[in-house]
């Protein structure tokens, strides 16, 4: 039976942690440059109140990232042995987390908490940003025999 490789599975995490970040800074920049707009800067208007700022805020993205990559991989870790090839695997768990993280979320633009806006443009962002970070994460995976 094959075991699950833990070490591999925090240094995916790392890597796709280090993809997502260069792919959200890639497609926020670009979007901003090119129409103008903002993610942050749109959620700030409609939250105004929020408390965390600055090194605060930046510790505690990392580690949510973190968390979420090591998790990500981890299910692609648990799902490669049904699927038998890694990109194809890569591509199901990014299915799997932007459904888990955005079905909630539709929860929020429905109650009017959320701006439609503002959900749209997150969520075209992490459709090229979530598989990005698998893809490359899941590359340095390797299972133990």
């Amino acid at each position: 039976m094959r075991k699950i490789n833990l070490g591999g599975i925090f240094l995916g995490g790392v890597i796709a942690s280090v993809a997502f970040l260069c792919a959200e800074l890639a497609v926020e920049g670009i979007v901003s440059a090119v129409f103008g707009y903002n993610e942050g800067e749109l959620l700030r208007e409609h939250f105004s109140n929020s408390r965390i700022r600055g090194a605060e805020y930046i510790v505690i993205t990392l580690i949510g990232l973190f968390i979420f990559s090591v998790t990500s991989i981890w299910i692609y870790a648990l799902l490669l042995p049904r699927f038998n090839s890694w990109i194809k695997t890569a591509l199901v768990v990014s299915l799997i987390v932007l459904c888990i993280a955005y079905l909630p979320i539709i929860n929020f633009v429905n109650l009017g908490l959320l701006p439609l806006t503002v959900f749209l443009m997150s969520f075209i962002f992490n459709l090229i940003e979530i598989p990005a970070a698998i893809i490359l994460g899941s590359a340095v995976y390797r299972i133990k025999e």
